[in-house]
C-alpha cells in the first residue's frame, strides 16, 4: 500500500484561529464575571435583610437600657429592668426576625390575605371578616394577664419601631416582602 499526502488548507490561518479563540475566551470570562457579580449582589442583598446579631441598636421608646443577646442559633435573650421595656424589646426583636410572618398573620386576622395570595383566598377572607373579634379588647387582654393590655401595647410598639426603621430606610425588608410585593398597607403604596 502506498500512502498519499494531501495538502490540508481550511482557508483559515493559525493567527485567525487564535484571534477567534481569544475573543471566545474573553467572552466566556466576561460571562463568568457577570455571573459572579450577580451572585455576590444577591448574597449581599439577602444578607442586608437579616437581623443585626451584634453591636448596639438605639431604639426610641425605651425607658431604660435593654440588652438583647443572641445565642449561636440566633435566638434572643432579653434583659430589661421593667416589663414595658422587656416586651418592647421582644416585639422589636421578633419583628426583625419575623416581620413577614406578622404581616401574614395580620392579613389573616383582618381578612385581607386574598390581596396578597389571590382569588383562592377570598373564602378565607370572608370567614375572617365574619368572625372577627367584636368584644371589649381591654377586658380580653387583661383576662390573660393583669397587665395584658400594657404588655401587648409595649410589644406592638416594638414592632412599630422596627417597621418605622424599615420605612425610614434604616434597614431592608426581607426578600419575602420583595417577592410578594407586600407593602403592609393593603397595597396602597403601589
Amino acid at each position: 500500500m502506498s500512502s498519499a499526502t494531501f495538502p490540508v488548507n481550511s482557508g483559515v490561518t493559525r493567527t485567525a484561529q487564535s484571534g477567534w479563540l481569544r475573543w471566545i475566551a474573553i467572552l466566556v470570562l466576561l460571562v463568568l464575571l457577570l455571573i459572579a457579580a450577580v451572585i455576590l449582589w444577591a448574597y449581599g442583598f439577602a444578607r442586608s435583610a437579616l437581623p443585626q446579631l451584634d453591636g448596639s441598636v438605639r431604639a426610641h421608646g425605651l425607658q431604660e437600657r435593654v440588652v438583647v443577646v443572641r445565642d449561636g442559633h440566633g435566638l434572643p435573650t432579653i434583659d430589661a429592668a421593667n416589663l414595658p421595656d422587656l416586651f418592647f424589646a421582644q416585639g422589636y426583636a421578633a419583628a426583625r426576625d419575623r416581620l413577614f410572618q406578622f404581616e401574614i398573620w395580620r392579613r389573616q386576622a383582618t381578612g385581607t390575605v386574598a390581596q396578597l395570595l389571590g382569588q383562592r383566598e377570598v373564602s378565607r377572607d370572608i370567614g375572617a371578616r365574619l368572625f372577627r373579634f367584636r368584644g371589649n379588647l381591654k377586658n380580653e387582654l387583661n383576662h390573660y394577664h393583669p397587665h395584658g393590655e400594657a404588655i401587648i401595647h409595649a410589644f406592638t410598639e416594638g414592632i412599630k419601631r422596627d417597621v418605622a426603621e424599615v420605612l425610614a430606610g434604616v434597614r431592608r425588608l426581607a426578600a419575602s416582602f420583595a417577592a410578594g410585593e407586600v407593602t403592609g398597607d393593603g397595597g396602597k403604596s403601589k
